[in-house]
């Protein structure tokens, strides 16, 4: 479905819409903010930063007992439908 199909008042932008490679998706408050902190690592930010970030969101207790808890998925084999 396009975005603004469904409510006209939705304005997208070309450019927007150019440089969106993927898009990335997390269900409920603390998958969210697991995903918040993956992307935080993956654009360079340090550990440090990443916990200052948890601090203030006040996420930091699950912060530090899921910090190292990450499964990256691996690709489909060829010829896998994923």
């Amino acid at each position: 479905m396009r975005i603004g199909a469904q409510d006209s008042s939705c304005k997208t932008s070309a450019v927007v819409r150019s440089r969106i490679k993927a898009l990335v998706f997390a269900g409920g408050i603390a998958s969210g903010m697991e995903l918040g902190f993956h992307l935080l690592r993956r654009a360079g930010y340090g550990e440090h930063f990443i916990r200052e970030v948890s601090r203030v969101m006040e996420y930091h207790g699950a912060y530090e007992l899921y910090r190292d808890d990450i499964e990256y998925a691996r690709a489909p084999a060829a010829g896998c439908v994923a």
